[in-house]
């Protein structure tokens, strides 16, 4: 730590074993000799991170908090190592509250072509946001994986992209330089994607604008009809109604054509307002009276095995349709 205040950024990372924490606890009274050696070499411990291995551990994790929040009480960062690698860690981070999460090197790989794993790494990156945590990502080794990371919204990053391990710290400034182009590539890369995100919505939007979508009261019940029916066959799963307490209305309408739409009554009078997309969809109508249409994140349906998002659009009737 002798380069301390000429990197003032840099933490260092000192692993520790949940099994060695309990033998301590069991054994000794005094603090960790982590916590003494910081004390007699007058070192900033905000700089010093706790890492809690990814280990098999027998013992109650729960036993350990009192070690963790004395090293939090130092003023100790605690990171949570290889998120996701073996055992599930999930009740590590809840009893601990770490200040970090690791995120395992594999898990970061796959998400490069795996839409599961992208899924799971969106979830700890909300997790993480909203617990405080920050996330670092190991094992960088090219620009694909950097870009994964940062979509991740890591704010620390370690790996061969970088430097190869050195005796000596790397200057700072080559890597700022290098670090700019490629965050400024990445925000390039980003907005790319946002903007052929909206022109796709705006153009499925005009497609449902144009097909003529018609919603007929019938008693306690609603009917659809499709004028042009032609123009939803490449894009639209199905087309239904709620209300707004998310009991369907409406039967199912799919398998849209230009000439014929199957109509499936068996959907009518389930309640919808349980799925994730449903009371969202709602706010959004009620926040923004103005837009046309809402959409929903994509989510999977598990009943037709598919990818789907939710267009949705409130009714003069109190109804509510997607």
């Amino acid at each position: 730590m002798k380069n301390q205040n000429r990197f003032p950024e840099e933490k260092l990372f000192v692993n520790i074993s949940p099994a060695y924490m309990r033998d301590h606890m069991e054994e000794e009274e005094m603090d960790p000799y982590t916590i003494r050696l910081v004390k007699e070499l007058d070192i900033d411990p905000s700089k010093i991170v706790i890492e809690i291995v990814e280990e098999h551990f027998d013992g109650s994790i729960e036993s350990l908090r009192p070690l963790i929040s004395r090293y939090k009480e130092e003023g100790f960062l605690v990171a949570i190592d290889d998120l996701g690698s073996r055992s599930s860690n999930l009740d590590r981070i809840g009893i601990f509250h770490p200040d970090i999460l690791k995120v395992d090197l594999q898990m970061l790989r796959h998400s490069v072509t795996s839409r599961n794993f992208q899924e799971i790494l969106f979830t700890i990156s909300r997790l993480s946001e909203s617990l405080g945590c920050s996330l670092l990502f190991e094992g960088i080794e090219n620009e694909t994986e950097l870009f994964q990371s940062l979509t991740y919204s890591a704010r620390f990053l370690q790996g061969f992209y970088f430097a190869e391990a050195l005796p000596n710290m790397v200057g700072q400034e080559g890597l700022k330089l290098r670090l700019s182009a490629v965050h400024e590539h990445f925000l390039n890369h980003k907005q790319n994607q946002l903007v052929r995100r909206i022109q796709l919505e705006k153009e499925l939007e005009e497609k449902l604008d144009l097909s003529e979508i018609l919603v007929n009261k019938e008693e306690e019940l609603c009917s659809i009809q499709i004028g042009n029916p032609g123009l939803l066959s490449d894009f639209v799963f199905r087309i239904y109604v709620t209300n707004l307490i998310g009991s369907q209305v409406s039967p199912n309408y799919m398998k849209i054509k230009d000439l014929s739409v199957d109509v499936d009554h068996s959907f009518v009078g389930r309640n919808w307002s349980w799925r994730p997309y449903f009371l969202e969809q709602l706010y959004k109508s009620m926040k923004n009276t103005q837009a046309k249409w809402i959409i929903s994140n994509p989510y999977y349906d598990l009943n037709y095995e598919t990818l789907l998002v939710t267009y949705s659009k409130k009714f003069r009737t109190k109804t509510y349709y997607s």
